[in-house]
């Protein structure tokens, strides 16, 4: 189900795709990220968000802060241009980076909600921020 850990302020996230992900029963926080390039090693941190029960959350173009994540995750350089690196057209729908979840269980809603607001105040994820 999940393809690698990323650490946070020492709480490890299990990480994957949003496409393939299936959520569990059960409660955490979460991070949605992308990456500049699929080859990339690095993700960008986008928002932290939590939750009693994963499989009971809308996390996908419904969330409340989808646009957010749509919005920093389009390439800029070729949404302005139209054009990719190699010269070739891109459609819209090519723009929007591959967007990734990473899951840290914690079921205690006090302490996940502790957890969550010093991990915002530290990484300052900028979908966290407006």
């Amino acid at each position: 189900m999940f393809d690698y850990s990323l650490e946070w302020d020492g709480y490890e996230f299990k990480t994957t795709s949003l496409e393939s992900w299936e959520p569990p029963s059960y409660g955490g926080i979460y991070a949605i990220m992308y990456k500049e390039l699929a080859e990339a090693e690095e993700y960008v941190l986008l928002y932290f968000g939590e939750t009693g029960d994963f499989s009971k959350c809308k996390i996908d173009s419904s969330h409340h802060k989808y646009d957010c994540w749509a919005t920093h995750g389009y390439s800029y350089d070729d949404y302005e241009t139209g054009i990719d690196i190699s010269g070739e057209k891109i459609k819209p729908s090519e723009l929007v980076r591959t967007f990734f979840i990473g899951i840290y269980k914690i079921n205690n809603a006090s302490r996940r909600g502790t957890i969550k607001r010093n991990l915002i105040k530290k990484y300052k994820p900028k979908c966290n921020l407006d």
